[in-house]
Order: C-alpha cells, then structure tokens, then sequence
C-alpha cells in the first residue's frame, strides 16, 4: 500500500515541476455524505449504523493542459450513528439485556488525496469535470455511552472509547462547473470514497479488531476561485 501511495505521489509531483504554463484554481465546498453498504448497514457484527451526514472539503487544481489538471482534495466527513438501530441490535444479541439508551459521537473521517481531473467542456459556461484520486484516509469510531437495563445483574453504564486507524483511499466522481467569469465558478460535485480501515478495541476478552469498508457518496456545492 505505501508503495503504490509513494509511486503516485512521485508522478504526480514530477507532472506539477513540468507544468510551466499551469493555472491554479482553489475551491470550497460543503456536502450531504450518506454512508453506504455495510457501513451503513444493520449487521451488529459487521456494520457500524451509520446515518446521513456532513462534509466539508476544499481543492486546490493546477490546470497543465487546456483538458488536463492534478487534484489536491481536502475532506473532512461526519457521520452520525443510528442509536435506535443500533440498541436494538444489542438487545436482540444479548438475551439478559431487556433494553439500552446509548449516547453517541459521530465517526469522524479525513482524507487528503491527489489525483487528476478532464475538462469536457458542454459550453462557453459550463464544464463536466470527471476526477480520480488516490490517498490517505484517516478514520475515528465514535465515544459511546451505554446505559442498559438487564434481566438480571448488570452494569448501570458502561462506555466504549474512540479508536483510530488511517488507510489507503480512492475517489471518482465529476464536477458539474458553472463558470461566472474567468475568476469565479460555481459547482456541483458529486464523488464515491471508499477506504479499508481496522479499528482496535479491548474488552472482557481482551485486544480485538474490528474491519470496517468505509463507502459513502458526497453531493453538494462549492465556490471555485482562481488564483492565477
């Protein structure tokens, strides 16, 4: 994995030395994340309940060629967690837990990615900006605070801290740009993320491991500014 990070890396450096008549563009947006397949799914032993939730990125895009440009992508997503499901689950898992009220964080993800982009363009205004990207992603589980209620003896409450791990990462998607004048855009994103993380918890049982597949899509809007 940090081979072919390393080897991407060299080659997309080495195109940016070589761009001398490069422009360089810098955008904010912000986004609807919805998590996707068994992220978000409803399995207690694979899944992680995940809900809808925000993310907010910027880009910095040097044009080497009318078509061409390299992508450096800045990503930061929230994802809620879907406490109702997720009780739920535990009570169906334990037969001496009657019910459970759980307070949650969000799980928090980072990602800084490099890739490359194609201008298509629709009109004198509008541009379809297909883009691919590789990188790191760096993902943190939410703190929880569980409050069960036992058939019998059990805890009052107990908690389960944030655990953390980082991981390769890819995206694709396109911007839908619409250009105001030569300074100012205005776009519509759209893209797929998706990461491999393993997170580290300890229990009763001792150190454990918890594999996650890290898929969700962004859409929402951004403000593009050129720099020079």
């Amino acid at each position: 994995m940090r081979r072919t990070l390393l080897i991407t890396l060299a080659v997309i450096f080495s195109l940016f030395s070589n761009a001398q008549d490069a422009k360089l563009s810098f955008s904010l947006r912000s986004n609807l994340s919805t998590p996707l397949g068994s992220y978000a799914g409803n399995d207690y032993t694979k899944s992680s309940y995940t809900q809808t939730g925000i993310s907010f990125g910027s880009e910095l895009t040097w044009n080497i060629s009318q078509k061409f440009g390299l992508v450096l992508d800045f990503n930061q997503t929230f994802h809620p967690v879907n406490t109702s499901e997720l009780g739920a689950a535990m009570v169906n898992d334990d037969n001496f837990l009657l019910d459970v009220y759980i307070r949650s964080d969000s799980y928090s993800l980072s990602t800084t990615l490099l890739g490359t982009t194609y201008k298509i363009k629709v009109n004198d205004k509008l541009n379809v900006n297909p883009k691919i990207l590789l990188g790191v992603m760096y993902g943190k589980t939410p703190y929880q605070l569980f409050f069960p209620e036992y058939y019998l003896y059990g805890p009052s409450y107990f908690t389960i801290t944030s655990s953390k791990d980082y991981g390769l990462a890819f995206k694709g998607g396109a911007n839908l740009i619409y250009e105001f004048n030569k300074y100012v855009s205005m776009d519509l994103n759209f893209d797929l993320t998706y990461s491999k993380l393993k997170f580290g918890f300890t229990n009763y049982e001792g150190f454990m491991y918890k594999d996650r597949d890290i898929l969700f899509t962004n859409i929402g809007v951004g403000l593009i500014l050129k720099v020079f």
